[in-house]
Order: C-alpha cells, then structure tokens, then sequence
C-alpha cells in the first residue's frame, strides 16, 4: 500500500512559513493572552515548592512540610490544601528549578515546556520516518505540526505550567531510543517520562507487549533507582502514612480530581456511586488493551505503516482509560502529526476534529455559562464531560478504522 504524503509533501518554504505562524500563534495564547489570570503557573509553583523543600534537607511528601514551604516562598498557602503526590523522579524538574529566584524559574519552565514540544515534534517526525527515503525537511508531516499546534491541549499545559508535553516528549525520545537501538537515549526519555506516570504507564508499558521488555526492565531499574536516591537523601520515616495522607487530601480537597473531573472515558459515568470502580475498570481495560496492541503489532511485518497505526491506537487508549485531565492529553499532538498515514482525508478531518473540540473543552464551558441563566450547570457539564466523550469517541474511530483496514490480516506486506 502506497504512503500518502498529503500537504506537508509540498513546498519547503511555504509549510516552514505555516509552521512559524502557528508557533507564534501558540506563543500568543498560552503565555501572552492570558498572562497571570487564573490558573496561570500554579502546577510549576508546585514543582519549584517541591525543590525548595529537598535543597532545605526535607521531603516535599511531608504535606505539612510541603505546604509550610509554599506558603514561605508565595506569601499564601496553596489552594485547597494541595500536596505534592508526584513520585519522586518529579526531583529532575524540581530541582534545577528551585535553585532560581521563583519569576525566573517560572519562564525557564515555560520555555522548556515549549522545547518539549519542539522535541516532540522532532521526535515524531524522526518515529514516522527513519525508514523512509529523504523526505525534505518536513517530509509528510509539516501540515499536520502546524495543526497540532492548535490544540487546546496544549495550550492548557503551557498556560497552567503542567508538565505534560515534558512527559510525552520523554515517551518519544523513548521510543526512538528504542528504534535506533540508543539504550542511553531510551533511559534518559524513559526517566523523564516516569515523573507522571498516569500520562506515560501505558505508552511505556507497551514496550513490553511489543518485544522490549528487556529495555523496558533497563528503564524501571533505572526510574527506581533515581527514586531510591532521592528518598534517601531526604529520609521521611513515615513515607507511606504521609503520602497516602497527601493523596486522601489531593483527591478529597482538590474538585478538579473529582472522578467526573477527569479527562478520560471512565469520567463519564464519575458522578455515579462507583465513579471510583469505573476509573479503576479503566486502568485495568486500558493495560489489556495495550497488550492487545502490543500483540497485534508482533503478528504484522514491522512495516512504518502498521507500526504507526499500533501507536495510534496505543496513544488513543492511554488517554482514553488514564485518570488525567485535558492538559495532560497532549498525545494528541503526536496523533496529529501522524494522520497523514491514514488512508484518506475524511478519518484525518474527523480525527482532528474530536481532538480540537476536546482540546476546547475548557473554553466552551466557560462560553456556554455566560449565555445566560440557567446555563451555568450546562457549562460545568461541557467543561467535565467534553473532552471525556471526545476522547472516547476518537478511541472507538481508531479501533473501528483500524479493524476495518486489517481484521484479521497479518504478516502483511
């Protein structure tokens, strides 16, 4: 089956152009537009708080700890009694960060979440085509980089100063580790990706399932290890009563970890009794899937086509099953970059479409309760429920459009 390059196989100059604007357009609503209003750094507060409690010899998993340290370095405690419940691999971007006055370290955050996004624009280019011949500088893909830069996604992740697109850029870099057999590159990605493992667990299980599961064992021991350190030089006796304490508080104080808050399909059904059972059913569906994938992508000839289809439908059941939010969905930018490998315009306009209407779910809401009264309930229920069916209704288009395509076929050429 002949590869269809689609616009990005047109001129350099031109897409280079395009590429620059949408940049610049990113630039301007994620971190010019809304400058300082609302929710505008407060994840990377966290992260520099964090820091600033392991260069004072103490663990920011203590949440009275973590909590004091807040309040000394902005003048006020953090909202609903937030705690720090990252793993402690969190350590790479906390600590580097805290040895910077905090307005510094606020922007060299933000400039190194959007150099994670050059990387994982760089990194998918390099995933879709190392077996290709040349392509140009942008090969099939330069089009769809631009558009990705429209999602909403990321435009949340750069404007809370959330670390998603760090987290995804470390799968990639991964991945590509893996392809190109560079097992420091690999380690590096996959450490980097283990600072939020409700983002990365399935995309780092699937090297399991899918042949790697020695690299996969090289990148635990060396995740765990870096955790081990980081426990070690800040001893907390009670490690586990003080962070199933933080935890208890971050998801019974925190309204956006409510189970309907959550960006995935199990959000859908969150307000219900067993909102809990269902998040946790999720998991479990999301890992069996992944291992379905994973065994499918083993019957088929290691073709950039069946590969790239086998981490798309890996990608949709991540963010589909996970407990994240919808700045944590910026998988989508790599589904973005890689729909031109589906077969025709109509499955790339809709597929786009489901990932830019959830990415806007935020906004949408917040436009639909100003309509007037009695449309405030209906924009909680659009900025709770939006990105939840969309994210389920672009997992069941890939599942169908990939059985439609191969159903049963393997060892295809």
């Amino acid at each position: 089956m002949r590869l269809q390059s689609g616009l990005g196989g047109g001129s350099g100059r031109w897409v280079a152009v395009l590429i620059l604007l949408a940049f610049a357009y990113l630039i301007y609503v994620s971190s010019v537009k809304n400058m300082g209003r609302n929710i505008w750094d407060y994840d990377t507060q966290c992260w520099y708080a964090a820091g600033v409690c392991w260069w004072n010899g103490t663990s920011p998993h203590d949440p009275a700890i973590f909590r004091a340290t807040w309040t000394d370095i902005f003048g006020k405690p953090p909202n609903n009694q937030a705690t720090f419940v990252y793993p402690p691999t969190m350590a790479l971007v906390s600590v580097p960060l805290a040895l910077l006055p905090w307005p510094v370290a606020a922007w060299v955050f933000r400039c190194v979440s959007f150099l994670a996004f050059v990387g994982i624009c760089v990194f998918s280019r390099k995933l879709l085509a190392s077996p290709l011949p040349r392509l140009g500088v942008w090969g099939p893909t330069g089009i769809y980089i631009a558009l990705a830069m429209l999602l909403g996604s990321v435009v949340q992740a750069l404007h809370q100063g959330q670390s998603a697109l760090i987290v995804v850029c470390g799968c990639l870099c991964a991945w590509h580790g893996y392809q190109r057999r560079l097992l420091g590159l690999f380690l590096v990605g996959f450490l980097v990706a283990s600072i939020k493992p409700q983002i990365s667990m399935i995309p780092l299980l699937y090297f399991i399932v899918a042949g790697g599961y020695r690299w996969f064992i090289y990148g635990a021991a060396v995740s765990i290890a870096f955790s081990v350190f980081m426990l070690l030089i800040v001893p907390l006796p009670e490690f586990v009563a003080a962070y199933e304490s933080s935890m208890k508080d971050h998801l019974q104080h925190q309204e956006f970890n409510q189970w309907y808050w959550y960006s995935s399909a199990p959000a859908l059904l969150g307000k219900t009794p067993w909102g809990k059972e269902f998040m946790i059913l999720g998991v479990v569906l999301g890992v069996l899937g992944t291992a379905w994938v994973g065994w499918r992508q083993r019957q088929f000839a290691d073709t950039l086509r069946h590969r790239i289809r086998h981490h798309q439908l890996m990608w949709v059941i991540a963010i589909a099953t996970m407990p994240i939010h919808l700045y944590d969905i910026v998988g989508h930018v790599f589904l973005t970059i890689s729909l031109w490998i589906l077969p025709d315009w109509r499955r790339r306009i809709l597929a786009f479409g489901c990932m830019y209407i959830g990415g806007k779910a935020y906004g949408l809401g917040w436009r639909v309760s100003r309509l007037g009264e009695g449309f405030e309930e209906w924009g909680d229920v659009v900025q709770t429920q939006c990105t939840s069916l969309m994210s389920l209704v672009l997992l069941l288009l890939f599942v169908y459009w990939y059985w439609r395509d191969y159903g049963e076929k393997v060892r295809a050429v």
